[in-house]
């Protein structure tokens, strides 16, 4: 099962993306959010054999480290501010968001924030992140082992 951490992962990462297409639509961007949201949303044609080159494990390896980090300097400073109770902020049609509409702009200004961290790190690996989650699912195939072996020897060291 998961616990309550992953799930509030992963109701993150799905506000993350709506918010990210959201604030998209009808104005002009900044170089900034324009590169976050290539970084986030283009889509990575993985190749036909479904195998990890080592440039991509190596990749893969340092931005987990640094995403890695970027999740636990970030629980730390929402601390209790996105308890299972706040999490009614997440949906502008909550009556809860609608009293409380500077809670909720804060937590989008924190998504967006992490957004643009995020999409920092995976562009400093040069990865995108439907590339960074293709690797970290193809990580468990069998053809992939020996990669899998090289990053779990960089998250070690």
């Amino acid at each position: 099962m998961f616990s309550l951490n992953s799930k509030l992962f992963f109701i993150l990462a799905g506000i993350s993306v709506a918010l990210i297409i959201g604030t998209s639509c009808g104005e002009k961007e900044s170089a900034e959010k324009r590169t976050t949201m290539e970084v986030m949303l283009k889509p990575y044609s993985p190749p036909a054999d479904g195998k990890i080159t080592a440039v991509q494990a190596e990749a893969f390896a340092g931005a987990f480290l640094g995403l890695l980090q970027l999740d636990v300097r970030y629980s730390r400073k929402w601390g209790d501010f996105l308890s299972p109770d706040s999490l009614y902020l997440a949906s502008p049609d909550s009556s809860f968001a609608k009293q409380h509409p500077e809670l909720t702009e804060r937590v989008q200004q924190l998504l967006e924030a992490k957004n643009r961290e995020r999409a920092r790190i995976l562009s400093k690996f040069g990865l995108t992140d439907s590339e960074y989650d293709w690797i970290g699912t193809q990580l468990s195939s069998a053809e992939n082992r020996e990669m899998a072996e090289l990053v779990a020897s960089r998250l070690k060291g």
